[in-house]
């Protein structure tokens, strides 16, 4: 993923830029550089999400010797339908043959209630809130 893409998809989301990224409040330019290097620092494989001639949405993804991670994701609001997140989440699902985790930042209360919706199994740390997801 590279920070010009990830500039353009965060710059869609004043709420993300405002209140619920890490380095919130700040500029799409400066949230989207720490959200690079963090995929790149996770080593994480970056799928885009595409509808027609439009990406639209991002998530990426690390598979550890013994520990599975969705790490970050993302839809511009214009597409944060009922239907496409339900979609998105079978995709990020299809990637895992087992449990996997994701990390939020403790300021994205949005992410931690969407995530709270798919399990209950979550753990605290300082800043962060890690949530298991079980596969069957």
């Amino acid at each position: 993923m590279n920070k010009e893409l990830m500039i353009e998809l965060l710059s869609t989301d004043e709420d993300l830029l405002s209140t619920y990224h890490i380095l919130a409040p700040n500029s799409a330019q400066v949230c989207a550089e720490r959200t690079v290097a963090d995929l790149k620092k996770a080593n994480a494989y970056v799928y885009t999400l595409e509808n027609e001639e439009e990406t639209i949405g991002y998530y990426g993804i690390e598979h550890g010797l013994s520990v599975d991670f969705l790490t970050g994701f993302f839809i511009k609001p214009k597409y944060r339908t009922k239907e496409r997140i339900t979609d998105f989440w079978k995709e990020v699902e299809g990637h895992f043959n087992k449990d996997f985790y994701v990390g939020v930042h403790i300021k994205n209360t949005r992410a931690i209630e969407f995530l709270n919706k798919k399990t209950n199994e979550q753990y605290g740390s300082e800043d962060c809130v890690f949530f298991k997801v079980k596969r069957s």
